[in-house]
């Protein structure tokens, strides 16, 4: 069943959401009728329908589905009858809800803070100061994740930025050129960097990339159109990102099983809803629900879903001081387990050890621990 929200222009082509309407979005839990006919606007308090252009905006789930977008006029600011081509009839009010965040699960904090999971993320902060993944050709996407946790300190991220707001896979801007990637740059790595551009406080990076992609038709960079187009549905991410508020798209959990890799963009889709919402929907928390049952040892993903469940974070702390994953005197190494980001990849040979001298960087203990409160 499609979602609305309810949007009003901001006379500049992007549109500020005021309000949201459908079953999971009203920010009461209610409406009043179904999606197919008369539904209630939950507005924050304060907020009013003032005279001007509005949008009707119906949307699916995440990360593919374009957005439908009717403008309706209103003249009365506290009470207006909408509808759109599509026959929907809405009724917006200014009814006193709290907020706009519709968290079913809300952010909850750890119950403790290790102190050796403390001390570990410390050693691995000091022992790599640089970017992650040996620099190479997914190196932005995980060094935003390291440094959103305090890691990788001498890393300039905005050095994968050429011109204003096209960014590349690292700060060689050559991965492309040099046979090393199929693309300049993909969607998972925007997915990654957004949340930490957004906790930096970085609105006129993120207002960059808004501007490059409008220019370039969301085409991204060189490359198949499967990694550099960025569909409808994120760049609305970008947009709630710019705007402060929310509209992104709900994860709707899927019959097919996903590989390791699809699972962890999940979890990082559920991750930036989070940090914006201060809690997320029945549905992110189902998924999450699913995805830590599925692989117990991905700290990740258990560390996200207790951050909403109920801040009790023991699971994910022993797996942190697992040495055999995790050694307290070093940063881990091939011979320990053979992937460097456990958190993409599901149980089996990568979590074993491999014939490799490759000392990794530490990046999946320190976002999980950073997910899960304790540093």
């Amino acid at each position: 069943m499609p979602q609305k929200t309810l949007l009003q222009s901001a006379g500049d082509g992007t549109a500020v959401p005021v309000g949201y309407v459908g079953e999971r979005l009203t920010s009461s839990g209610t409406q009043t009728g179904n999606v197919s006919g008369n539904v209630t606007v939950n507005l924050a308090t304060g907020v009013t329908l003032t005279p001007g252009i509005w949008i009707a905006q119906a949307r699916s789930d995440a990360f593919g589905v374009a957005p439908t977008r009717v403008s309706c006029n209103i003249t009365n600011s506290s009470n207006a009858d909408l509808s759109d081509s599509d026959g929907f009839a809405w009724s917006a009010s200014n009814s006193d809800s709290s907020n706009l965040n519709n968290a079913n699960s809300i952010n909850k904090n750890p119950q403790q803070v290790n102190e050796a999971v403390v001390a570990k993320a410390e050693l691995y902060k000091r022992l790599h100061t640089g970017w992650a993944h040996q620099a190479g050709c997914d190196s932005l996407g995980f060094t935003s994740l390291c440094k959103m946790s305090g890691g990788c300190a001498e890393a300039d991220i905005y050095k994968a930025e050429g011109e204003p707001g096209r960014w590349y896979r690292n700060e060689s801007h050559q991965c492309y050129d040099l046979g090393q990637s199929k693309s300049d740059i993909s969607k998972d790595m925007f997915i990654m960097l957004w949340p930490y551009l957004y906790l930096k406080g970085d609105k006129p990076a993120l207002q960059r990339i808004w501007d490059y992609g409008q220019a370039k038709g969301w085409v991204m960079g060189r490359g198949p159109l499967s990694r550099t187009y960025m569909v409808p549905a994120l760049t609305l991410v970008l947009q709630e990102m710019l705007l402060r508020l929310l509209i992104l798209p709900e994860a709707v959990p899927s019959q097919d099983k996903k590989a390791g890799y699809e699972k962890h963009l999940d979890v990082m889709a559920i991750f930036t809803r989070g940090i914006m919402r201060g809690g997320i929907s029945d549905a992110d928390y189902e998924l999450l629900r699913i995805y830590q049952n599925e692989s117990p040892n991905n700290a990740l993903a258990k560390a996200l879903y207790h951050k909403y469940k109920d801040g009790n974070q023991d699971e994910v702390i022993a797996i942190l001081l697992d040495e055999k994953l995790f050694p307290s005197d070093r940063l881990p190494t091939a011979k320990d387990r053979c992937e460097e980001y456990l958190w993409q990849r599901d149980p089996g040979s990568d979590w074993q050890p491999c014939d490799s001298n490759k000392i990794h960087d530490g990046v999946d203990f320190l976002f999980a621990a950073f997910v899960a409160g304790q540093i």
